[in-house]
Formats: C-alpha cells, structure tokens, sequence
C-alpha cells in the first residue's frame, strides 16, 4: 500500500509532514521502544506514540534504527505532544522516511484495521503475478520474453 493511499482514507486526517507519498509499505508495527530495530522485518509502516522521546537528540537514534531496519515510513501519533515535535520531522527528513502526523482522534487499531486489508491486497495482487509468472515458465516461456509480463507497481520501468 502507498502512503498517498492511507493519506485518502476518509476520517483519518493523517498529515505527510516529510517524505514521499508514494513510499509503499507491507504491514503496520506499533512500538514505543527506543531501538526496536530488532523487532522489524523492514517495509513495515511504523506507528509510535512518541513514549520513547525523552530528549530532541533521541529522534535522531529512534530514526536511524528505523532505516537501518528497512522501515518504509513512520506515523507518530500527536496525543502525548499534542503535535509532533520539529527534531522528529527533521530526523525522518534526513533519513529518507516519509513521516505521518496522526491525529490524537484517530487510534493506531483503527489505523492498522483500515491499512491492513489494503496492504494485503498488494500482497495478493503480488502473489497472482508471481503464479502467472511461475504458470508461464512452467509452459515453456523463455525469461527473456519477459516484457510482456505485468510488472509491479514497485517495479523499475523496463529496460529499452
């Protein structure tokens, strides 16, 4: 799923204060640890209540475990702060994440309910290119007929 599209989702009121909208993610993670580097997989769409925030230096290392992970985009929610805060923002900047305000009305249950089904239709429509991709192969298909074979959206476009 692109951030653009949870960004369309009526009700949420999410607001992209850096990054690319069409940054894609695969699944939604929760957490308010300071590292939680070793709990990610990578191109999750980390959601945080900023629990983790004691000082403005501690974005930096919060947001550098992230990358480091792979994370596609953070969403922080504005409950604590009440928004969030600038160093967040500069740090996910620096760090090439896009970074989503989420509004102290809006649950992460509600957000990770309404992203789920989402996600999991890109990973649905992944999952019957890759059986039309094998199914292909399988009858005889040489892979450098490989042109005419629908490309993810995530793809490069191909070659000339």
């Amino acid at each position: 799923m692109r951030i653009r599209d949870l960004l369309d989702i009526p009700g949420l009121r999410l607001r992209l204060l850096t990054g690319d909208p069409d940054r894609e993610f695969g699944t939604v993670h929760i957490t308010d640890l300071p590292e939680p580097g070793r709990y990610l997989s990578g191109g999750e769409l980390v959601l945080t209540g900023l629990m983790w925030r004691q000082e403005p230096e501690d974005s930096a290392r919060f947001v550098t475990t992230l990358a480091e992970a792979g994370v596609a985009a953070v969403g922080a929610g504005a409950a604590l702060l009440g928004h969030v805060p600038d160093d967040l923002v500069a740090a996910c900047a620096a760090g090439g994440l896009p970074l989503l305000e989420v509004p102290t009305e809006v649950s992460f249950r509600t957000l990770t309910e309404l992203a789920a089904p989402r996600a999991s239709g890109d990973v649905r429509a992944a999952l019957g290119r890759h059986r039309r991709l094998v199914a292909a192969v399988a009858e005889g298909a040489d892979l450098r007929e490989r042109s005419s074979w629908p490309r993810p959206s995530w793809a490069s476009p191909a070659p000339s």
